[in-house]
C-alpha cells in the first residue's frame, strides 16, 4: 500500500496575499478568517463598509478591507491594481459574490 504525503498547497503557503470576495459576512468572511489563521496576507472585498471594517478588525493585521462594488468591472480594476501595489501578486483568490471582475 503506497503511503500518500500531505503536501501544503504552494499558493496557500504563509505570506502569500489573498483576496476574498464578499468577505463582510458569511463564507467569505469564514474563509477570510481561515487563510489568516494559515498565515496568508488577506484583502477582504466587499460592498459593506461597517461590516468589512469590524470584521478585519476582528480577524487582526493580516487583513486588510477594501470597499468595492465587485459588479463595478473599473473599481475591481481599480482594486486589483491597488493590491498589486501594496502587497505583490496575489497567489489565492476566493470569489464568494456572483460578479467576476477580477483580471
Amino acid at each position: 500500500m503506497s503511503q500518500r504525503t500531505s503536501e501544503p498547497m504552494s499558493a496557500l503557503s504563509e505570506g502569500n496575499i489573498a483576496v476574498v470576495t464578499g468577505a463582510a459576512s458569511g463564507i467569505g468572511l469564514a474563509a477570510a478568517r481561515r487563510l489568516v489563521g494559515m498565515g496568508l496576507i488577506v484583502c477582504m472585498v466587499d460592498r459593506s463598509q461597517a461590516a468589512l471594517a469590524a470584521a478585519a478588525k476582528e480577524i487582526g493585521s493580516n487583513a486588510t478591507p477594501l470597499v468595492v462594488d465587485t459588479s463595478d468591472p473599473v473599481a475591481m480594476q481599480r482594486v486589483a491594481t491597488e493590491v498589486a501595489n501594496q502587497f505583490g501578486p496575489v497567489a489565492f483568490f476566493d470569489e464568494q459574490c456572483r460578479h467576476r471582475r477580477w483580471r
